[in-house]
């Protein structure tokens, strides 16, 4: 990690706080770390009950319900002050990289219609798959809809995403790619 990025990182864990036995930052949401391994492990094992659709639905109610509760905190809006949307938009996926979600990275941005492509070369679900997966299995990525959604209501925007995974590097591809764009009635 460069010098630039570990003081970044160093001032991303300066907003955690850790009281009586629990692990909080940026909402009252409770935090708890968890091994790439045990995740996709999860993620696997509810695709072999379930299928990879249901998973997918799985995921997504969580991971919808996660980027909810990370917006609603009190320090969300306070955060970006000062900061356009396409600037909220790309701190916040630095911010996922110091999470553990690996780097990603803001390859496309338009405001008018509104439209974000993300790619990430190494999420940590590709690798469990070593490009065998017959389809995107980025589940967890869905809970940034809710996340953008929110950036862009701090300035009385108010989105209604979808989300599409056109690449994921767990069926082959060379990266995953993650679409957030104006969801239309179709």
């Amino acid at each position: 990690m460069g010098e630039m990025m570990q003081e970044e990182f160093k001032n991303f864990l300066s907003t955690f706080q850790y009281k009586d036995g629990e692990l909080r930052q940026m909402s009252s949401d409770r935090y708890m770390l968890a091994s790439t391994t045990w995740l996709t492990d999860l993620q696997q094992e509810i695709e072999n009950i379930i299928g990879p659709d249901g998973a997918y639905a799985v995921f997504e109610t969580a991971s919808k319900s996660g980027g909810q509760t990370t917006s609603e905190g009190p320090t969300f809006a306070a955060l970006f002050a000062g900061m356009s949307l396409e600037e909220r938009v790309k701190f916040i996926m630095k911010y996922g990289q110091f999470q553990g979600w690996g780097p990603h990275e803001v390859v496309e941005y338009s405001s008018d219609p509104f439209r974000v492509v993300v790619r990430s070369p190494r999420p940590y679900i590709g690798k469990a798959y070593k490009g065998k997966a017959d389809g995107p299995r980025c589940y967890y990525q869905v809970g940034l809809t809710n996340v953008i959604q929110a950036l862009a209501n701090i300035d009385k925007r108010a989105l209604t995403l979808q989300f599409t995974e056109t690449k994921c590097v767990a069926k082959g591809d060379p990266y995953c790619e993650y679409v957030f764009e104006v969801k239309t009635d179709d």
